[in-house]
């Protein structure tokens, strides 16, 4: 579990954060609902990922363009959107 102060950490499967192998951004999303690659859209491709609102690609290495949206395929980012809706 990661911490940061005034935010409340989400708790995952390890074996989720340890595929999470390409992670830019630290995790963010353990405790940082609003972070702009990992705001959920719509439901849950199954077992593959997440349709995610972006204005624009970031340099995530599991954020990939999918018509005019993107689709998120972090297995730690799919995790926390099955185990918290969010």
């Amino acid at each position: 579990m990661l911490k940061k102060e005034n935010a409340v950490a989400l708790i995952i499967d390890r074996k989720s954060i340890q595929k999470t192998t390409k992670c830019p951004s630290e995790f963010k999303c353990l405790t940082d609902e609003t972070h702009p690659c990992c705001v959920p859209a719509s439901p849950v491709i199954e077992g593959y990922g997440l349709f995610v609102l972006t204005a624009r690609q970031h340099s995530c290495p599991y954020n990939m363009a999918f018509g005019n949206g993107f689709i998120c395929n972090c297995p730690s980012r799919y995790e926390i959107f099955l185990r918290y809706n969010r």
